[in-house]
């Protein structure tokens, strides 16, 4: 975990329930002597890696050829167990694997975590923002710089060696410099002044980072690939993995040295998702990655529902936020889902409505919806929009609810996709559900359809039924969602 949530146990226990006999959960700070599979580990979230020494004296008992490091918001997909590894992650003796590795950006201010990383591995014993290790010693014991290069090279993966220096590229901090700099005031101000003034004074800050850290490194490192000396050589070689490092898996065989080396690197709070997959390529004879066994984690990228793990070839969802199926009423129901996606099997609709969610393909309710209710959802405005996870494209079809009534005999509608089509319909009294089918539909980039629901008008169930206090204003209701095809094996 990379924050203290003890209440998520007794559902994460059930949901790794028979699928691995040895599972550890490891939390920082919390301690709980009376709980054997809860490691307190101390580390803080930007080196979570770390956990794994401090977790080390416990790990190197268990029994196994492999460790996956799977986060609390990390949901696999359920059929991924040690009896089904080998089919899923066809690894060698000495091989890891990540979901995704990717090259670096190319200048400082390209991209916000360079500023919690590089400050640090340049000048580890800053009293800005060193952590106390001598430079030295950061080269003493993390992997030798060739070593570490060959290593990334012969996996066909390529490091990043220079990184530029300019304070004129500094797109991303420029986008929310107080984010960057004071994690969590980005826009949390009560006045609009305050805000653009701490923001202005955030971005100075940045580009005088930059120049110190230009200045400060280009007579210690010597080495520039480019005429004006901006682009410096990094004391070390490294790639990153795009925030996918809360899951990835390490070889037994290779287990002693990464420990190792993150807990000095995690010492040096070196950011996690650039050092743990730099450091993982010096502790295996080969790194896979995700688009090499065919898997598809794009449900990191974008939050994904939880029916998109019943989609061909999805193998993750993350942030799956626990907390919200404490209660036993929602973790049961939590519970048979999961059990359906393992088993290719159907769950009724109401199960999915009672943990706030509609059945595959399992649409997101963005703008302009009521609360869940047990058969579906109410849209609340003339337009709302839901999004519909698919992995390639596909026929969808949509279930719908009018808000009718004897006094009441008609409502029609549209739905919009983002192409410009269009579905007309029409729902008429007693019949108040229809089917409609959308043909063709086709993903964007980020795995999915949006959709805009107009309805024609809003209706007030108190103004037509006198029986009821039911004020709300109803548009069409979104009961169901499917998609016809693209369900996992």
């Amino acid at each position: 975990m990379n924050h203290p949530f003890p209440g998520n146990l007794p559902l994460l226990r059930r949901i790794y329930e028979g699928r691995f006999s040895a599972v550890r959960f490891l939390i920082p700070f919390e301690r709980m002597p009376s709980e054997p599979d809860v490691i307190t580990v101390y580390r803080g979230s930007y080196s979570h890696a770390g956990y794994l020494n401090d977790a080390w004296p416990h790990l190197k008992e268990i029994d196994c050829d492999y460790y996956l490091v799977v986060h609390d918001d990390v949901l696999l997909h359920p059929a991924v167990s040690e009896h089904t590894f080998s089919e899923f992650f066809p690894l060698g003796p000495n091989d890891g694997f990540l979901p995704r590795v990717q090259g670096m950006p190319g200048a400082f201010g390209n991209w916000i975590w360079y500023s919690s990383f590089l400050p640090k591995l340049l000048h580890p014993k800053s009293q800005l923002f060193g952590s106390g290790i001598e430079f030295s010693n950061l080269e003493k014991y993390l992997p030798d710089y060739e070593y570490l290069k060959t290593a990334i090279l012969s996996n066909n993966a390529t490091p990043t060696e220079f990184v530029r220096f300019d304070r004129e590229a500094m797109d991303d901090i420029a986008r929310w410099p107080s984010r960057v700099l004071l994690h969590g005031l980005q826009g949390v101000l009560p006045e609009d002044d305050e805000q653009a003034y701490i923001d202005q004074r955030c971005l100075e800050i940045a580009r005088l980072l930059n120049d110190v850290l230009l200045d400060a490194n280009r007579e210690r490192l010597g080495e520039v690939k480019d005429s004006d000396g901006k682009d410096l050589k990094l004391p070390m070689p490294i790639v990153q993995s795009g925030y996918l490092t809360d899951f990835y898996i390490l070889p037994r065989t290779g287990a002693e040295d990464f420990q190792h080396y993150m807990g000095v690197a995690a010492a040096a709070n070196l950011f996690v998702e650039i050092i743990a997959p730099t450091l993982l390529y010096a502790c295996c004879e080969k790194v896979w990655t995700g688009e090499q066994f065919g898997h598809d984690y794009s449900g990191f990228d974008m939050q994904k529902p939880l029916g998109w793990l019943t989609h061909k070839r999805s193998m993750a969802i993350h942030p799956i936020k626990l907390s919200a199926y404490r209660a036993s009423e929602t973790q049961e129901a939590f519970m048979d889902i999961f059990a359906s996606i393992r088993d290719n099997s159907s769950t009724e609709s109401a199960v999915w409505n009672r943990i706030g969610a509609l059945p595959p393909g399992d649409a997101v309710l963005n703008e302009g919806w009521h609360a869940m209710e047990n058969w579906g959802v109410w849209s609340s405005e003339r337009e709302s929009i839901f999004r519909i996870a698919m992995c390639e494209p596909a026929s969808v079809v949509i279930k719908l609810r009018a808000p009718l009534h004897p006094s009441i005999g008609e409502l029609g509608g549209e739905i919009r996709s983002e192409n410009g089509r269009a579905w007309h319909f029409n729902i008429s009294w007693p019949e108040i559900d229809i089917q409609l089918q959308l043909d063709d539909l086709a993903p964007d980039p980020d795995g999915m359809v949006v959709l805009r629901l107009v309805s024609e008008r809003l209706i007030s169930p108190a103004e037509i039924m006198p029986e009821t206090d039911d004020e709300r204003m109803l548009g069409i209701g979104l009961v169901e969602v499917a998609v016809l095809s693209n369900m996992l094996r």
